[in-house]
């Protein structure tokens, strides 16, 4: 996939655009001068950022740019051509001036050769004298002259080699602690928003029971001379069953017939069964007894009267039991919970994987679940339903974004990094901290730390040390670490000024 960079992008812009390319293979297109590439620190950020996304980067670039990110292990193509092709760009061999010899009459001839100037693209002519075909040069005496001379010199030089005092400086440079340093990052998030929905069914699990008592009338007999009240109330029993009048009446007195029987007076009540149910639901003439024993004795009239003093002429009826389910608060409270429990299911799918992204710290969101009024103690319903709805506004942004702008920060802070020092690129560490939205974007407290190392090279430090005394030599390095002077050979107290006889040694960088 190619990426095509902005001259002024930041190192920031070119980790988002990497992270949210397709792909497992991007190859960045930069112009001349691409501010985000412009140095090796840049350059190794990016490269460590893509081995940790898992992610193959090349770089299309300029000639300079391709070197750093050669020195960062970034491959480069010097076009867009090479990179489809998978060619590997290669550094132009350097530009040889050609000479032209022209041969002719006269002993020797002035002719122009192109020089390379201090511009790439200038040159300038050389006058070169060469001997002429026509008339021959001896060289051989000549030759033999500086053959003649050239041998005591360089046997004097080899002498001088073996013999004039030489150094070998070993340096051990000690990388510096920078930091920690407190950055606030202000950066654009990603926004996830919406709102969810859930529509949960609920189970009845109560059971409601309605029983209804049995009624009838029931008729008393009176077989005294005097008339006799019955109150409301009174129990009349069929066996087990017991009624209760529901009015109060008064019987009238017996008469005697013509032939000797006393007939009873009768005056009927309405009566309800005591216990609700359809076992009070009984056959006519079923009700026979008085339970009161003084009023049955009074309707009675005489001891030996066995004739009953109360009966229902008509079956009594209308008790039942009716049943079903019933929604408890229970269910209500159940179907909430998984209505709640699907909605949080459907943010979690809805924001994705989180692990390697900072958020604001925010309270759990609440779902709005409606219920409907009265739906506890519904009756006959054995199923309900319940919909919910959830609304999110989620603002996150990548740690692999922190580290790169924290870094970038920590690179452009001339204060953080002693002069003489390089930063170690791979030695910085990012520690997020409190994260909180700043209008549309979102702040992040970071704390950065890292190691830098002095900038060291051969020519300075043979520059520092020539003529000095092993003390003083040691002196004047130990700013960049460990160092050992040893001397050659050992009458020997200073080191010697020829630069050719200092051997320098640089070790790799000690880290903390």
């Amino acid at each position: 996939m190619l990426l095509y960079l902005e001259a002024d992008d930041e190192i920031t812009t070119v980790v988002r655009r990497l992270r949210e390319s397709e792909g497992g293979s991007v190859v960045l297109v930069a112009p001349g001068r691409a501010k985000a590439l412009a140095s090796s620190v840049a350059l190794r950020l990016l490269a460590r950022i893509a081995a940790d996304e898992g992610r193959a980067v090349a770089l299309v670039a300029d000639a300079t740019t391709r070197s750093l990110a050669s020195e960062a292990g970034i491959a480069t193509y010097a076009s867009v051509a090479d990179a489809e092709q998978g060619v590997a760009a290669e550094l132009a061999p350097p530009t040889r001036a050609q000479i032209h010899v022209v041969q002719g009459d006269e002993p020797t001839a002035s002719v122009t050769v192109p020089r390379r100037s201090a511009r790439a693209d200038e040159t300038r002519a050389v006058a070169v004298t060469v001997a002429s075909a026509a008339r021959p040069v001896r060289r051989l005496p000549w030759l033999a002259v500086a053959a003649a001379i050239a041998a005591p010199l360089l046997a004097a030089g080899v002498a001088v080699a073996l013999v004039a005092p030489a150094a070998t400086i070993r340096v051990a440079p000690q990388a510096e602690v920078v930091g920690p340093i407190d950055y606030v990052l202000t950066l654009t998030p990603d926004v996830l928003s919406g709102t969810l929905r859930s529509t949960t069914t609920g189970r009845a699990s109560g059971k409601y029971t309605d029983l209804t008592p049995a009624a009838g009338v029931v008729v008393f007999q009176n077989f005294n001379v005097y008339a006799v009240d019955v109150p409301a109330g009174t129990q009349v029993a069929a066996g087990q069953i017991v009624f209760a009048t529901t009015e109060a009446i008064t019987v009238p007195p017996g008469s005697l017939t013509p032939s000797g029987r006393i007939q009873s007076g009768d005056q009927a009540a309405a009566a309800v069964a005591a216990n609700p149910g359809p076992t009070g639901n009984v056959a006519a003439g079923a009700i026979n007894q008085v339970v009161d024993p003084a009023l049955d004795a009074r309707l009675q009239g005489f001891p030996q009267n066995g004739q009953p003093r109360v009966s229902n002429p008509d079956p009594t009826a209308g008790g039942k039991e009716a049943s079903g389910p019933q929604i408890k608060k229970e269910d209500v409270d159940a179907a909430t919970a998984a209505n709640r429990k699907d909605l949080d299911a459907q943010l979690t799918k809805a924001l994705g994987e989180q692990s390697g992204r900072l958020a604001p710290a925010s309270s759990p969101l609440a779902p709005v679940i409606t219920v409907a009024k009265g739906l506890v103690g519904t009756r006959d319903r054995p199923t309900f339903e319940l919909s919910g709805t959830l609304a999110y506004d989620h603002r996150s942004v990548a740690i692999a974004e922190v580290d790169a702008a924290a870094t970038e920060r920590l690179v452009g802070d001339a204060a953080a990094i002693r002069a003489g020092t390089e930063l170690l690129a791979d030695t910085v560490q990012v520690t997020p901290g409190e994260v909180s939205v700043a209008g549309d974007r979102l702040r992040v407290q970071t704390q950065v730390t890292a190691q830098a190392a002095p900038a060291l090279e051969a020519g300075t430090v043979r520059d520092r040390v020539a003529g000095l005394s092993t003390d003083a030599a040691r002196s004047a390095l130990e700013g960049y670490g460990s160092v050992d002077v040893k001397l050659w050979p050992g009458w020997v107290t200073a080191v010697p000024t020829l630069a050719w006889r200092i051997e320098v040694i640089i070790e790799p960088v000690r880290r903390q």
